[in-house]
């Protein structure tokens, strides 16, 4: 009996495209309300973490805002969110696996080996997460049943009463 060879069914990312632009709508969102409390608070800052927490709810308004529309755009599958998503995960990629690579490779002060080795595990770590993450996320936005998702349709849709 020859096999009987079936079509490989295409599988449907909608549900995760959607899931993932809800959740990322919604940390951008909660980023966005905390980053301009946090700025308003600090008007005149003071002291090294006034001013760093003036500095950085500055940067963390501007990635919130762009992460939101990208957020919502990915819920309702506009084509510009997938290239906004991976512009995004191009730059958390390209920080993530540089601040690694420079922390791994940067001399630290004298201190004992078991120190070292601690030192640039555990930040290495923490600067290769978001590298990683970005690469996977990246990987996921260029594959072909997430770029069909994205994809507009070729026809406009006609509205039923031309049909009759």
């Amino acid at each position: 009996m020859a096999p009987n060879p079936q079509p490989k069914a295409v599988p449907d990312c909608s549900e995760k495209v959607k899931k993932m632009g809800r959740d990322v709508t919604t940390v951008c969102g909660i980023i966005l309300f905390f980053s301009f409390v946090g700025y308003m608070q600090t008007p005149h800052p003071m002291g090294e973490l006034g001013h760093f927490m003036h500095d950085s709810s500055e940067i963390l308004l501007l990635f919130a805002s762009w992460g939101l529309p990208t957020g919502i755009g990915l819920t309702r599958a506009w084509r510009w969110a997938r290239i906004s998503m991976l512009l995004f995960t191009v730059l958390l990629g390209v920080s993530g696996i540089s601040g690694a690579v420079f922390f791994l490779f940067h001399p630290v002060v004298p201190m004992p080996l078991w120190e070292q080795i601690v030192f640039r595990t555990i930040s290495v770590s923490l600067c290769a997460a978001p590298g990683v993450a970005g690469v996977l996320l990246s990987i996921y936005f260029t594959r072909a049943d997430v770029k069909a998702y994205f994809r507009t349709p070729l026809q406009p849709k006609i509205p039923a009463r031309d049909l009759l």
